[in-house]
């Protein structure tokens, strides 16, 4: 780590990570912390903000674009129709704008930094420009998105979704995963498992090192001993298609036969983009709170009772877990919710597959306190040895080192 205690990090990402309003705020700003353990850091986020943003504590450049196209990016369905007129579109073009490349070009000659790292596989249209060989550079993903989107387009065939998108977007989307990781010179995956697709996925894929998702464990505190009730909590994103589809499973399908036994039992929904269908489940059925976007998931994570994750697609790893644990709050969770982790069921957190399943183990907690309180120590323990920002910081210095030494003082730019 020593050798490293001098650089200079550049993150380029979508939009400035604070406020957190989700997963993928939290990596980004998670990323943000863990540079600092390397050096200096700078961030440039490419969507504009009404004011000028105040840098936080311990960053060095904190900037955003200027180009107002940039701003205000079409929704999801203008935004296919877009891509789709391009033999080589894709979503994710939407983020690119010849004024935002001249602009991160800028900060790069003006903050000279040693490594550029590009946040998410959508901003791969930046990296050309960047690839002279002058500096490190590295691309931080979220997922292993051409596997997520392969899965999702398998579901929305089934859904019965236009069949040209179902067909190309995952096709589209291996094409330019395949070209980001070709021009960096290491990549962070969130997990073994997003690390081995990628790995395998892509002949010309370069050091691939897992960074888990992290949290910042201190800030959460102690969850209170009483509490007014049985109080469910899923948070989440409801933009992203299995968080949305969660939140209805479990409104439709645990809430209700929970509450024949536990009157007290009430599900909050919280988070940024809640459906349609949500808030209609909210309207007719009793004990269903949609909050939309909050300030701070904190207090509603102190007022949880537990945490039942009923995810049955996605990639990477779950923040909600994570946050959940850092907290004391149990839960409750598929498989594929805790996907990435290194949990043990019965120990960390209870299984659940089904809707029954989920309602038998959420009565496991409702009449035994003790349960509830022991899985949310070993859980707690858990996350703070291996998921907190001072783990996270650790990894990242020691990659950067390796890659730094490994470039030596004439690298030259992939291809």
């Amino acid at each position: 780590m020593n050798g490293t205690r001098t650089l200079r990090s550049l993150l380029v990402t979508r939009s400035l990570p604070r406020p957190e309003h989700g997963g993928g705020e939290l990596r980004s700003w998670q990323t943000v912390q863990a540079l600092m353990h390397a050096g200096a850091v700078g961030v440039f986020g490419l969507h504009p903000e009404p004011r000028e943003p105040v840098a936080p504590p311990g960053v060095e450049l904190w900037r955003v674009t200027r180009d107002p196209n940039l701003a205000d990016t079409p929704g999801p369905a203008q935004a296919s129709l877009n891509w789709l007129r391009d033999p080589g579109g894709h979503p994710s073009d939407r983020f690119f704008s010849e004024i935002g490349l001249a602009e991160v070009a800028a900060t790069v000659e003006e903050f000279r930094p040693d490594v550029v790292v590009i946040d998410q596989v959508w901003l791969w249209r930046y990296l050309p420009a960047l690839n002279d060989g002058s500096r490190a550079l590295v691309l931080n993903t979220h997922n292993a998105e051409a596997a997520l989107q392969a899965g999702m387009s398998a579901r929305r065939d089934a859904d019965g979704a236009p069949a040209l998108i179902v067909k190309l977007l995952p096709e589209r989307t291996a094409a330019l995963e395949a070209a980001a990781v070709a021009a960096v010179d290491q990549v962070w995956a969130c997990s073994e498992g997003d690390a081995r697709v990628l790995r395998e996925s892509y002949e010309d894929c370069p050091e691939t090192v897992v960074v888990p998702n992290s949290i910042d464990v201190r800030s959460y505190g102690a969850r209170p001993e009483t509490s007014n009730g049985f109080s469910l909590l899923f948070p989440g994103q409801f933009m992203y298609p299995p968080n949305a589809e969660a939140a209805l499973y479990l409104a439709r399908e645990v809430l209700p036969p929970l509450r024949r036994e536990f009157a007290d039992a009430r599900l909050v929904l919280m988070g940024r983009g809640p459906t349609r269908a949500m808030v209609e489940a909210a309207e007719r059925g009793e004990g269903i709170e949609v909050t939309g976007t909050v300030p701070d998931v904190r207090p509603y994570l102190a007022a949880a009772s537990a945490m039942p994750v009923p995810l049955f697609e996605g990639g990477g790893t779950r923040f909600k877990v994570l946050e959940a644990f850092a907290a004391g709050v149990p839960v409750v969770s598929t498989a594929k919710g805790v996907e990435g982790l290194d949990v043990v069921p019965g120990e960390h957190f209870l299984p659940a597959e089904s809707a029954p399943e989920f309602v038998e183990q959420l009565r496991v907690l409702r009449l035994e306190d003790q349960r509830g309180r022991e899985l949310a120590a070993q859980a707690h323990e858990l996350v703070s040895e291996r998921y907190s920002w001072d783990a996270a910081g650790r990894t990242v210095a020691a990659a950067l080192e390796r890659l730094i030494r490994a470039r030596g003082a004439s690298a030259a730019p992939r291809t």
